[in-house]
């Protein structure tokens, strides 16, 4: 995948760190352990102000798909 900005390429990172994240949760319940959260920690001000922001700032081609992350 190709990012044209540092943001976007973080938001990249963090959606795909969230993604492992809830896939192995998932597989955890499975084998009967109790699972309540995962924390996914970022320090770039810029991929978190794209994931609590309500717009998208300055990044002019990010992938709206990404932003789903917002929900979790």
């Amino acid at each position: 995948m190709l990012c044209l900005s540092s943001a976007e390429s973080e938001l990249t990172g963090a959606v795909k760190a969230t993604t492992e994240a809830i896939g192995l949760m998932s597989q955890m319940r499975d084998m009967g352990l109790k699972v309540e959260e995962a924390v996914v920690a970022l320090d770039s001000a810029a991929a978190l102000g794209v994931i609590g922001g309500s717009g998208v700032g300055q990044i002019r081609h990010l992938d709206v798909g990404k932003l789903w992350l917002r929900q979790k």
